[in-house]
């Protein structure tokens, strides 16, 4: 049997979640562009290199994790999916930047030269994550029971051909063909019967 079947998909429109990916995909990309601006390559994992973005302190290596965010984020905004998978990663890896900054402002072994401002904005970049994860769960369930309350249209291609050719054998229809029905054993069945078989 022939179907054509029609579904919902992502691509029908862009989720909440979607969008927010790819914002804060563009944002970590500009943070990093920036940040390279400031800092250049030199002394990629200095601690304390005293080198601010807007007040935040950068070095080689922090602009590096911003880049390759950024990047994550204009590659994973696509699909439904994969920004839940970004809004875990972000999430989840600003979390433990904020952990790891609490214990390495001031320390020689702060790679990432962390000041008290850049703890309190990975803290607010790990809730803007975890938002995005949550955004990323509500459009997926969404999606979901779209796509239940449509359900798939089915429509048996074969069926449809049987009936318009069964509706021109009746009388009437263009020049009447007698005796020619579906069920007579005329021509038309012949059509659905195939060669090398019997009435």
């Amino acid at each position: 049997m022939r179907t054509r079947t029609e579904t919902m998909n992502e691509g029908d429109r862009l989720w909440p979640s979607q969008i927010a990916t790819l914002v804060l995909g563009i944002l970590f990309l500009g943070i990093g562009i920036a940040g390279f601006t400031i800092t250049g390559t030199d002394g990629f994992t200095d601690d304390h290199t005293g080198e601010l973005l807007l007040g935040f302190e950068v070095n080689g290596l922090h602009n590096a994790v911003h880049l390759a965010l950024g990047v994550l984020g204009v590659v994973m905004w696509w699909r439904i999916s994969t920004s839940l998978a970004f809004g875990l990663i972000s999430g989840i890896g600003y979390g433990a930047a904020f952990v790891y900054g609490l214990f390495a402002v001031d320390e020689s072994w702060d790679v990432l030269s962390l000041n008290t401002a850049d703890n309190w904005l990975h803290l607010g970049l790990a809730v803007a994550g975890f938002a995005v994860a949550a955004l990323a769960v509500r459009d997926r369930d969404r999606l979901a029971s779209r796509r239940v309350g449509r359900g798939p249209a089915v429509i048996d291609i074969d069926e449809v051909e049987r009936t318009e050719l069964a509706d021109r054998a009746e009388p009437g229809y263009g020049r009447p063909v007698p005796n020619q029905g579906i069920r007579t054993g005329g021509p038309v069945e012949e059509r659905f019967r195939g060669p090398g078989t019997t009435p």
